[in-house]
């Protein structure tokens, strides 16, 4: 089994400001950042205690509420999620439908630019939806029946660079509600497809039938830019939102904790889809060729048998390991330690002899660092003691890049480690806390994660004549490049 659910939320709640990369409106206070109208969206989005009260009303002057996401984003080359709370009050007619998604403001012509899920009556049921830029209709998928009335979750992820899109639909208000079913789509690549606002709207059409619906918690997130992110777990799985195996059910949100516990078990398989997992799509694939930091904090629980292996680590497109830390207790009298596998997975290096096992109850910080430039890979540990974590050792190896093989890193999280053909049924249990994954620096052309005059002068030697300073992934270095490395310039990177 495999379930794409979109994140939870590491958002800002956002109040009028202009939203970032990754926000959740609330509606608590009024529309918030969904303040732009088209036509009649002033009157037919309304704000009602804590809620947008929406009338859909399909015709030529459909109207729209939106707020503008910061940029134009190409959504074939992209991976986005939105999720939202709804609960479908009337409608009119048959025929009767309203989008929940990703528009442009470009047009106020709803048979073009748009992508979401469609509220659609008689039957009642959610469908993924939309046009493309020159207009013709995304073709019908997979749809999801509702009841009027009901209130429900919908997670959608939109999978651009895959041509996937697929929305899980659970009856409440959450994803911890229960779990009825999804809808699915294909998208086209060969039809431009380019959003750069979210919001409700109504599909062109005659007759204005309508149907009401009240949605809140509008959530949205996109492929970031420069940065990185750090999960909390203070109201749920946040990023860490795609499961593999039974990573659904033995990773889990602990709502008195505010962590994930984790419940690794030793299986008898070799295939990765069947290994639990729970992870976050990093929204982009970066090939190993730069510098990459995770770090997560972690307490273990509880053990059956004598060796089980959680892991945490990076993950290639197929969710085939490509640098991981493993924590382990392995045999009487348990030594316990971490192992860490070089990006061309042909050797692994272990940190068990000589070092400080872990004890039950006690909290550890683990950062790792991989420098694909410089080929090592080293991990800092630390303990937590009187609420701050002190430094207890670290560990560094060097790997050959000769043989290695060329993999992207697309997927950070916490998983069953691999190759686990014995000692079966064995487990062990953790709390996970604070991960977090910096990504790549593509400014920082010395490796250094600073941002500053040597940078500038790598992509001034290169300029037109090479791609020794590409930054923006073109292929070559040009004005494009110098412009990104400036708008950074003097920074460090995350």
């Amino acid at each position: 089994m495999r379930r794409f659910i979109a994140g939870l939320g590491l958002g800002l709640i956002c109040c009028g400001s202009a939203p970032g990369y990754d926000w959740t409106e609330t509606f608590n206070e009024n529309v918030g950042a969904l303040s732009l109208t088209i036509g009649p969206g002033d009157t037919r989005f309304v704000w009602e205690s804590g809620h947008i009260h929406c009338t859909f009303v399909r015709g030529a002057d459909a109207g729209r509420r939106y707020a503008l996401l910061g940029k134009e984003i190409n959504v074939h080359e992209s991976v986005l999620n939105f999720e939202f709370v709804v609960t479908p009050v009337d409608s009119s007619a048959d025929g009767t439908a309203g989008l929940i998604g990703y528009l442009n403001s470009a047009t106020d012509n709803n048979d073009q630019s748009r992508i979401g899920v469609k509220i659609g009556a008689f039957p009642l049921q959610f469908e993924i939806n939309g046009t493309y830029d020159a207009g013709g209709p995304i073709e019908n998928g997979v749809i999801q029946p509702i009841q009027m009335g009901h209130t429900y979750f919908v997670a959608v992820h939109i999978d651009g660079p895959q041509h996937t899109v697929i929305a899980d639909v659970y009856e409440g208000t959450d994803a911890d509600g229960t779990y009825i079913g999804s809808a699915s789509n294909n998208i086209d690549p060969a039809f431009p497809l380019n959003v750069n606002s979210i919001g409700f709207t109504a599909p062109a059409g005659s007759g204005n039938p309508s149907i009401t619906a009240d949605v809140d918690d509008l959530h949205w997130q996109s492929d970031l830019p420069i940065g990185s992110f750090t999960e909390t777990f203070d109201d749920g799985v946040g990023r860490l939102n795609t499961t593999t195996g039974d990573g659904d059910q033995l990773i889990v949100y602990d709502s008195s904790s505010h962590r994930l516990l984790g419940t690794f078990i030793r299986r008898d398989s070799d295939d990765v889809m069947e290994h639990d997992a729970r992870l976050s799509h990093l929204g982009n694939s970066y090939a190993l060729d730069g510098r990459f930091q995770f770090s997560f904090d972690w307490t273990p629980l509880s053990q059956v048998g004598d060796y089980a292996r959680p892991a945490v680590g990076l993950l290639d497109n197929t969710l085939y390991p490509a640098a991981e830390i493993w924590i382990a207790h392995t045999d009487a009298p348990f030594v316990r330690g971490y192992g860490i596998v070089a990006p061309d997975y042909s050797r692994r290096d272990t940190a068990d002899l000589g070092f400080p096992g872990w004890e039950f109850g006690e909290t550890y910080r683990v950062i790792c660092t991989l420098d694909a430039t410089n080929e090592t890979v080293e991990f800092e540990h630390y303990r937590l003691v009187d609420e701050e974590f002190a430094f207890e050792y670290n560990f560094e190896f060097s790997y050959s890049g000769n043989d290695s093989i060329a993999r992207d890193v697309t997927w950070f999280g916490t998983y069953n480690s691999l190759d686990e053909d014995d000692h079966i049924g064995n487990q062990l249990t953790i709390g996970l806390d604070n991960m977090r994954f910096n990504q790549p620096c593509p400014w920082d052309l010395t490796g250094d994660w600073i941002i500053n005059q040597a940078d500038l002068g790598v992509l001034l030697a290169w300029y037109g004549i090479g791609d020794g300073g590409d930054v923006d992934g073109d292929g070559d270095t040009d004005q494009s490049d110098l412009g990104g490395l400036l708008s950074y310039y003097g920074e460090q990177c995350p």
